[in-house]
């Protein structure tokens, strides 16, 4: 069906933005890869186990309803709110904003990361 490969072509996608993202801070504005990779860090230390919670509850949730397809439907559904992010971050001139929306955008890129492959 469409819907798994939707899931696939979203994930790339998120995938192929979120591993230039440290590059990009560092050359448009001008930031050091220790900077970049602090900031980096410690979003993903902050994110990352509430992402992870999020998405495997909302899993359970949905599995109880009878939903065969919940890992899929709850990844694509935290993607559909991360790329967005990941395209405003990139056209925003002011790394300090574009490091504030990283925060949302890293908790949906976990949580559809830890519930797509489970």
């Amino acid at each position: 069906t469409l819907v798994p490969l939707l899931g696939f072509a979203l994930i790339s996608t998120a995938s192929g933005v979120s591993t230039w993202m440290a590059t990009f801070y560092i050359r448009t504005f001008g930031l050091t890869p220790m900077t970049v990779g602090t900031i980096m860090g410690f979003t993903s230390i902050i994110v990352g186990f509430p992402g992870a919670v999020t998405g495997g509850t909302l899993v359970d949730i949905l599995r109880k309803r009878g939903r065969e397809d919940a890992n899929l439907i709850v990844a694509i559904g935290a993607l559909l709110f991360e790329i967005p992010l990941s395209f405003i971050i990139l056209n925003i001139s002011n790394p300090w904003i574009c490091f504030a929306l990283a925060v949302p955008s890293a908790f949906f890129l976990i949580m559809a990361f830890s519930v797509a492959h489970s």
